[in-house]
């Protein structure tokens, strides 16, 4: 054998060394759920339902409630990076303060599910059932409980994200759609999604302490003011002439 066949040969057994390496060490990254490339490749509708922006603004997360699936976006390239299938149809999303934790709403399979990030990428950690219809989910500012509307049940659950289980449960008077905490930490306002009725639940004690009713309908959007001390709220209004009771709606 020459002196070049044997020099090709090593070449070639050193380059296999090497991809094998790398494949090892690819294997070594960080935890995540995963890239199914079936899903990423198959034709799919997406229905994107809840974003979220990463603490960097760099990348942006994005929950579908048609594929059940997570797409996560490069910002700056306005570019898909991958998508990560999770549920059945995935209606809310919320993150912990330090962005470590999402808290994903799954309307399809009455589940929140909670999922661990490390950068951009995410693993599936537990899957934590909740009252029928999830679909609203908001996080405290500690990033220890999250709160859930479960629309059809009209029980708000409070999930230890720590732990993985429901913690408490509050029973409102109507089917909870939009939810906001206050600046003090502690209040959670909820929102009626088919009439003018609003909730205040005292977190720790997991109660209604007020209800209260405002002109308007499918309310669908609550945000605070930048001082802390309104809250804004997106709504219909079905008539001017007529309160928004049941019997109008319906």
């Amino acid at each position: 054998m020459s002196h070049g066949s044997t020099a090709l040969r090593t070449l070639v057994v050193s380059l296999g060394l090497l991809a094998a390496a790398c494949t090892m060490f690819a294997r070594a990254a960080p935890p995540s759920f995963g890239i199914d490339q079936s899903f990423e490749d198959a034709p799919h509708w997406r229905a994107p339902a809840a974003l979220w922006l990463t603490p960097e603004g760099d990348t942006l997360f994005v929950a579908c409630s048609k594929s059940g699936g997570v797409s996560i976006l490069d910002t700056a390239k306005s570019e898909l990076i991958t998508e990560i299938p999770l549920g059945k149809s995935l209606a809310a999303m919320a993150a912990t303060p330090d962005g470590n934790t999402l808290a994903v709403v799954d309307a399809g399979a009455d589940e929140l599910l909670i999922v661990d990030r490390y950068a951009r990428e995410i693993r599936l950690r537990a899957r934590v059932a909740v009252p029928t219809k999830p679909t609203s989910v908001v996080v405290d500012r500690d990033g220890r409980y999250c709160f859930v509307a479960s629309r059809w049940s009209r029980v708000v659950s409070r999930v230890d994200l720590a732990a993985g289980k429901v913690a408490g449960t509050v029973a409102v008077d109507f089917n909870p759609h939009q939810s906001t905490l206050l600046p003090d930490g502690k209040t959670l306002v909820v929102a009626d999604a088919f009439s003018g009725m609003m909730a205040v639940i005292d977190t720790e004690s997991d109660r209604v302490v007020r209800q209260v009713n405002i002109p308007g309908h499918n309310m669908r959007g609550m945000a605070l003011s930048p001082t802390g001390k309104e809250l804004l709220i997106t709504q219909m209004i079905v008539t001017e002439s007529a309160p928004t009771t049941r019997d109008n709606v319906f």
